[in-house]
């Protein structure tokens, strides 16, 4: 049987096209992990967010006098400087994202002296819920402190090790800062 050129072309590219079909890896899209991102939802607290200022004089407010979007942004305040970090913080116990990488992204303000403030993610594995096996903060990366409007902040977490039993993720006033700082649209992403 004699095949012409045109379909001896039309059978190349067929066969092309299957096998770039089954060579394609499949990419997968990045996934929230956060609940009440844009902390507008609770009643008396911001629905899943909790906080720590443990041996500090911090005030936290959930505010409704400013916010990046919606009504409400996470606020941590001081007269004087803190000796211990205070910090907003929520957890993920569940659905951990293994081998994924992780991506921290905070809508931050602030009128802040000393030291500033900082996000961070860390993981814990259910042997160690006190000490991370795995963190990234913006600290040290990127500067919060001084007089700044809505600005993203970012920490990224490579590879989500297999042991991971919860991922945490910390809104801070770091020691020796003091002021006013107001975090909003805050997003953990597993990409």
């Amino acid at each position: 049987m004699y095949l012409s050129e045109s379909m001896k072309s039309l059978g190349l590219i067929i066969c092309m096209c299957f096998l770039f079909a089954c060579s394609k890896t499949e990419v997968k899209p990045p996934v929230q992990l956060f609940t009440n991102t844009n902390v507008d939802a609770g009643t008396n607290t911001p629905t899943g967010w909790w906080l720590n200022g443990n041996g500090t004089t911090a005030v936290f407010i959930w505010s409704n006098q400013v916010a990046f979007s919606g009504t409400h942004a996470l606020e941590i305040a001081c007269a004087s400087a803190i000796t211990a970090p205070a910090y907003w913080g929520q957890s993920v116990t569940q659905n951990i994202p293994f081998g994924r990488n992780l991506t921290l992204t905070v809508r931050v303000k602030g009128n802040l002296s000393g030291d500033g403030a900082a996000v961070a993610i860390a993981c814990l594995n259910a042997t160690s819920t006190t000490q991370a096996q795995q963190f990234s903060t913006s600290q040290g990366s990127s500067s919060m402190s001084g007089n700044f409007d809505w600005t993203s902040y970012t920490a990224k977490l490579a590879g989500v090790h297999n042991d991971i039993s919860e991922i945490r993720v910390y809104l801070m006033m770091l020691p020796g800062g003091s002021g006013q700082v107001y975090f909003d649209d805050i997003s953990l992403t597993a990409n």
